[in-house]
């Protein structure tokens, strides 16, 4: 039996030949039978893909396929899971990363390697294994971002721990709100902002809550309406007005005439106020100097004269 050199690996047709022969003594020659016959020989296996690729107890994603390489899964509160791979060439070699044994919370990432078997082909799928873990109350507690409690002083909210978006109306005067929240978790960081320097139109306040944890933050929303300035409305006269109505009016109106033209008077004659109500001021009496010619001068006999003078005449 002989193999030709250089057959492929695989399944290969050989053709052997036998070859039968009896020696005649007689007739002196040999007499050979040939009889053909067919051997199948296999060579080593090529192939390194996988037929199936599951995990107990959860879906992969997307759905296996021998020429998709990478897949999702998630589990929850377990430590190990079962990985069952099958290779299309039962004598391919199939290899598990161990991590499948001892999952962490979160992403864990299993690899399955599978080598052909002359060894000269790899193909390697993955699986990312998500661990969630079921959360204890205290860890709850600091991952949560809830209000307990949300008031606006002066005015009526009608809180809920779930709804994160409120509307309030204000009059123009107001131009910020007391905003008072408190979080489920005392220990978590509750900021407010926008609710001061109110402008006309829409505000908005917002009220951020950041968890203990730090890890979650959530945010509510007050939707705040500063009403516009009221315009002052000036009365005019009514299409029908009564007849004592009409009496008030223009008396009204006289006496508002009367009063401006006193007040303007007194106003621009100032003259007449300090006259009425300004005091009168005594005045003192001015010494009179009187001039004399001499101071030798004899007054006495200058009367007599004058009165002796009058006699005569």
């Amino acid at each position: 039996m002989k193999v030709k050199d250089g057959a492929p690996s695989g399944s290969s047709n050989l053709n052997l030949t036998i070859n039968d022969c009896t020696f005649d003594e007689e007739s002196d020659s040999s007499k050979c039978d040939s009889n053909g016959a067919t051997f199948t020989v296999a060579g080593y296996g090529v192939d390194a893909t996988l037929s199936s690729l599951r995990i107990p107890n959860t879906t992969l994603s997307p759905a296996f396929s021998p020429s998709v390489t990478s897949y999702k899964a998630t589990v929850t509160d377990v430590k190990e899971v079962t990985v069952n791979a099958t290779a299309t060439d039962s004598n391919a070699k199939v290899q598990i990363t161990d991590n499948y044994k001892n999952l962490q919370k979160g992403d864990n990432k299993i690899d399955i390697v599978v080598t052909s078997e002359d060894g000269n082909v790899t193909k390697t799928y993955n699986i990312v294994v998500t661990l969630n873990i079921t959360p204890t109350e205290e860890e709850l507690l600091k991952a949560n971002t809830k209000l307990k409690s949300l008031e606006v002083k002066g005015y009526e909210l009608d809180f809920s721990q779930d709804e994160k978006k409120y509307y309030l109306s204000v009059p123009y005067k107001t131009t910020s709100i007391n905003v008072t929240a408190k979080g489920v978790n005392d220990k978590a960081k509750v900021e407010i902002d926008g609710n001061k320097k109110l402008i006309v139109g829409k505000n908005t306040v917002k009220i951020t809550v950041t968890s203990e944890d730090t890890k979650n933050k959530d945010i509510y929303q007050i939707l705040v309406t500063r009403q516009e300035q009221k315009k002052k409305v000036v009365p005019t006269c009514p299409n029908v007005t009564t007849k004592t109505e009409w009496i008030i009016f223009y008396a009204g109106i006289l006496g508002t005439f009367t009063l401006g033209i006193v007040l303007g008077y007194i106003l621009c004659k100032k003259d007449v106020l300090n006259k009425i109500f300004k005091k009168r001021e005594k005045k003192e009496e001015e010494p009179v100097v009187v001039d004399t010619l001499s101071d030798t001068i004899d007054l006495d006999k200058t009367v007599k004269e004058i009165k002796n003078s009058n006699k005569k005449a």
